[in-house]
């Protein structure tokens, strides 16, 4: 964080994605995901009142260098470069300023094709690597196990690397079905390293698709150093979860879905209580519960599926509420809503792309959105795809 000359504080802040086509569940729908992203980049700007009016060029640092360099092939590997990048500045309070920039975390298997499609949707391209590779587990079992866990399997690492991201003050890291309906100011401002909801079961203490990370908090290389030796580790059992202490034995439970609540649960919150003894409660705390019903509303638990929509910031597509692009069946009311509102930024953002692509402007996808009737997402069951569009445009 910095101070302008008139007092303001300004906050960096990254509205971050991860982009692989990697899946535990077969091919991987990379034009619906990038759909999603793009449509999530444009709730942000539209909650926010950013239009390129509010826009800048700057130069700033891209990437990160790997967590373990030992692990990558230095002749494939992308250094961190300076890049012009976009940065959308807004004030947020009397006191604060943020500065927004879009950044997608992309591994290995997604090729050129859609990471020009990517750039197109106006995000940040950061090549990405796990920290650790599954061989390195002491626990053979795990080890193995780890390749398929959850929807990406130890991809999912990649996430962690919100706590690596030194250039921000906030790195909000979220998949690419969430929307945004509200602004989100408690979370740029908040002082924990960690910000968490928790997932659609009692198992799930953490959903990992919705992660908020203060990278500059005094102590989050040592939160990353640390998870990183207990996965190396490996003592993780059926049943009882990472170190028995019956966290972890869930979906994705042996990567990021179980090493965060293990983690920031137990071993971080010991670290905490000698750190407020030694230095007193002006200490930045480890991390903090982010309601789950007005952020993440997956639409699953009962008083999350009745909160009225004017209540929630932000909605996840998952859980109970499909993703539109999938053109799911009128179910739930509030995933209704949901559903309605993504269409609405969808359109947004594809009318945007039509003003200053002629392509866009005379494609399948333009038509699209302006013939879908209110309170729809799709026509016929079938949603068309910009990015897709794009991909065989840009080819």
């Amino acid at each position: 964080m910095i101070k302008t000359s008139t007092r303001r504080e300004v906050k960096e802040v990254a509205i971050c994605v991860m982009i692989t086509s990697s899946s535990t569940h077969g091919p991987t729908d990379l034009a619906g995901t990038l759909d999603g992203a793009a449509t999530l980049r444009r709730s942000v700007l539209n909650v926010y009142n950013l239009t390129d009016a509010n826009m800048v060029k700057v130069e700033r640092t891209v990437g990160l260098t790997p967590y373990n360099r030992n692990n990558i092939n230095s002749t494939t590997w992308m250094k961190p470069k300076n890049e012009t990048v976009s940065v959308f500045e807004v004030n947020v309070d009397r006191k604060t300023t943020v500065r927004f920039r879009f950044v997608a975390m992309t591994n290995d298997d997604v090729n050129d094709e859609w990471r020009n499609v990517i750039r197109v949707h106006r995000f940040e391209v950061w090549n990405a690597h796990t920290p650790m590779e599954h061989t390195e587990v002491r626990n053979k079992q795990l080890s193995i196990d780890m390749k398929n866990s959850g929807a990406i399997g130890i991809s999912e690492l990649i996430k962690l690397d919100g706590l690596r991201m030194h250039d921000f003050d906030s790195v909000i890291f979220v998949d690419c079905d969430v929307l945004f309906h509200r602004r989100f100011n408690e979370l740029i401002l908040m002082e924990e390293n960690f910000g968490w909801t928790h997932g659609g079961w009692q198992e799930e203490k953490i959903n990992g698709g919705f992660l908020v990370y203060s990278p500059r908090h005094p102590v989050s290389k040592h939160h990353m150093d640390q998870m990183i030796a207990i996965l190396r580790e490996g003592n993780f059992s059926g049943g009882g979860g990472w170190r028995d202490s019956g966290i972890g034995w869930t979906y994705g439970g042996q990567t990021v879905q179980g090493i965060l609540p293990y983690y920031y649960f137990i071993e971080a919150n010991k670290e905490q209580e000698v750190l407020v003894q030694q230095l007193g409660q002006k200490y930045p705390p480890a991390h903090r519960e982010i309601d789950r019903c007005r952020f993440n509303n997956m639409v699953q638990l009962d008083k999350c599926k009745n909160i009225p929509f004017d209540s929630v910031t932000s909605n996840h597509f998952t859980g109970d509420c499909g993703k539109p692009w999938h053109c799911p069946p009128h179910k739930n009311l509030l995933c209704d809503r949901f559903r309605v509102e993504f269409m609405n930024r969808y359109r947004e953002m594809v009318l945007h792309l039509a003003r200053s692509r002629s392509d866009v402007n005379n494609s399948e996808a333009l038509q699209f959105v302006n013939d879908v009737k209110e309170g729809e997402w799709c026509i016929d069951g079938k949603f068309v795809s910009v990015s897709e569009i794009l991909r065989q445009l840009l080819a």
